[in-house]
């Protein structure tokens, strides 16, 4: 998604709202694929993502 777009758009001007649509698509596009995580596995996987995204905005 190009910044303009962020920008111009109010609900995804907030890095957590971009950050959730962002997992949420991501969750759909596997469950379409006939893959479920449980709800332990996901959390696990965000708090990674979480971990990551720090490290590459140090």
């Amino acid at each position: 998604m190009e910044i303009k777009v962020i920008d111009n758009h109010p609900f995804l001007q907030d890095a957590e709202v971009r950050f959730l649509k962002s997992v949420d698509a991501i969750i759909t596009s596997f469950n379409i694929e006939g893959i479920n995580f449980s709800e332990e596995e996901l959390r696990e996987m965000v708090k990674q993502v979480e971990v990551e995204v720090k490290k590459s905005t140090e």
